[in-house]
C-alpha cells in the first residue's frame, strides 16, 4: 500500500517517518480490534485489486489467520446482507490442498473454485459437482 511506498520512496524524510508510524499504529490496532470483535473486512483502493495481498498484509500486520480469512469471507458476507450458509443450499467454495489457517500462501494457489454450485475452476475436484 501506500504507506510502504512511502517508507521506501524516494520523498521527503517527514513523509517517511509517519507512513512508518501509520504502519506501527496498524499493526498495533489490528490484534486489539480482533480480541474486542471489532468486524475488519478486506478492501484496498488499489488497482489492479491483489485480494490474496490484502488478506495476507492484514495476517503480516497482526491480525490471526483465521482472522484474515474472516475478513475476506464471512465478515464481508454479513455485512452484505447475504444470508448464512444452510445444509442443502448451493454454495460458492474455494478449495486448497492444504489448510490456508496454517499457510496464507496457498490462498494464491487454489485447486478447485466452485460458484453456485458449479466447478468453474481446477479439476482435481470435478467429481464433486452435480452433473
Amino acid at each position: 500500500g501506500i504507506a510502504e511506498y512511502l517508507t521506501t520512496a524516494e520523498v521527503p524524510a517527514f513523509l517517511k517517518e509517519q507512513a512508518q508510524t501509520a504502519i506501527n499504529n496498524i499493526r498495533a490496532t489490528l490484534p486489539v480490534a480482533e480480541r474486542l470483535g471489532v468486524t475488519i473486512m478486506v478492501g484496498t483502493d488499489e488497482h489492479p485489486t491483489d485480494f490474496v495481498g490484502e488478506v495476507r498484509k492484514l495476517h503480516d500486520y497482526g491480525l490471526s489467520a483465521v482472522g484474515a480469512l474472516r475478513a475476506a469471507s464471512c465478515c464481508a458476507r454479513d455485512w452484505l446482507g447475504f444470508p448464512a450458509w444452510r445444509a442443502g443450499a448451493r454454495a460458492d467454495v474455494v478449495l486448497f490442498d492444504t489448510d490456508p489457517r496454517e499457510d496464507l500462501a496457498v490462498l494464491s494457489h487454489p485447486t478447485a473454485v466452485v460458484a453456485g454450485g458449479e466447478v468453474v475452476a481446477g479439476g482435481a475436484y470435478r467429481a464433486l459437482a452435480p452433473e
